[in-house]
């Protein structure tokens, strides 16, 4: 079994923080279905167990080019088919469209329910068009719905950071995805801190709205499953579980990457050659060492709530990796930072935000 990741490359405008890999380009949008439809008849050879498609902006795509792709996609057999959308796209037609389709959860970038906020970052939404678009998905029978918020928005205090977890609780989700806003090279942000006209949250800031989002969730029912991710009991997201759990996914389309029999890559983001070569001879395969493993397994685990299973590692690595770990560890431990569960290693909840300084020293 094996999950399917799908890139759409398109948006119809670039939000200020975004570095993912999306053009504005949409007259390409049936000739790059076209290249990904032969990529998924030519490298889709298993049962497929989750379905994700992503961006990009997937319902930016017209209604006939996302037709045509969720045709021939694995349904049979699936216990989850995410679809990314945007709230602005999800008109009534759109909402019952994806409910008379395979899609059975979706995944939807609310980023804030403050419209200043929004605004800042260059979305095309307001707070009142986020709770319609929900209010649709639900009216069209969509069961299962996943919300985005970011924190460390420009504009944003942790009152408002409140607030937009209130209204977000509201509306009910099954999921919550809430990220921490990072300013990477080339984006536009990235541009305005240079130019100083952007200021970042400061990391008290930060660390009090990471600890006001666990409580609030909590409070709300939610369990914490990642340091980026919240669920309603049963509504784990499990598509998202296969990359840091270590379990195969084929990843479609440019830009995306795989994991599959043990061999990690990636198809490169170009989407003039990709429709060029019809998907055919795109993806890259990626060289890996023990020790590439071994960190991946460390990094991927240790950022959930289940942990690092110790048995595995062992069976995977040998017990010499285990008491290397583990005397790695023992500050940690120690500390009351990181906890030993039976078999399992974990970092504790409210050390989560600063994990990557924990990481550093655990992987080789």
């Amino acid at each position: 079994m094996a999950g399917v990741y799908v890139h759409i490359p398109f948006c119809k405008s670039k939000c200020g923080y975004c570095d993912f890999h999306s053009i504005p380009r949409l007259q390409l949008a049936g000739d790059y279905v076209d290249a990904l439809l032969c990529e998924l008849r030519a490298r889709v050879d298993r049962p497929v167990s989750t379905v994700y498609i992503g961006g990009g902006t997937p319902s930016a795509l017209p209604l006939s080019e996302l037709s045509r792709l969720l045709s021939e996609l694995p349904s049979e057999g699936v216990e989850e088919f995410t679809i990314e959308v945007n709230p602005d796209d999800v008109t009534r037609e759109f909402a019952d469209f994806l409910a008379q389709s395979p899609v059975n959860r979706v995944s939807m970038g609310v980023q804030s329910l403050v419209d200043a906020e929004l605004k800042a970052a260059g979305r095309r939404h307001d707070a009142a068009g986020a709770v319609e678009a929900c209010r649709r998905l639900r009216e069209a029978g969509i069961a299962n719905i996943s919300l985005d918020l970011i924190y460390g928005l420009p504009l944003q205090t942790l009152e408002s950071w409140r607030y937009s977890l209130s209204q977000l609780i509201a509306l009910g989700p099954q999921h919550v995805s809430a990220y921490m806003l990072s300013i990477e090279e080339g984006t536009r942000f990235f541009a305005m801190r240079q130019a100083g006209k952007l200021t970042e949250a400061s990391e008290d800031t930060l660390t009090l709205m990471y600890a006001e989002m666990c409580y609030m969730l909590a409070e709300a029912g939610y369990e914490h499953n990642e340091i980026s991710n919240f669920s309603q009991p049963g509504y784990r997201a499990r598509h998202n579980s296969s990359y840091w759990s270590g379990a195969d996914y084929i990843g479609l389309g440019t830009g995306a990457h795989s994991f599959v029999d043990g061999v990690r890559g990636s198809n490169p983001p170009d989407v003039a050659r990709y429709i060029r070569q019809h998907g055919a001879d795109f993806f890259e395969r990626e060289e890996e060492t023990d020790d590439n493993r071994f960190n991946t397994m460390v990094i991927t685990r240790l950022r959930t709530s289940d942990g690092l299973d110790l048995g595995e590692m062992e069976t995977q690595f040998g017990p010499g990796s285990v008491r290397r770990l583990l005397a790695d560890a023992d500050p940690y431990l120690s500390s009351g930072r990181m906890t030993r569960e039976g078999s399992a290693l974990k970092i504790k909840e409210d050390a989560w935000l600063v994990s990557d300084s924990i990481l550093v020293d655990l992987i080789r």
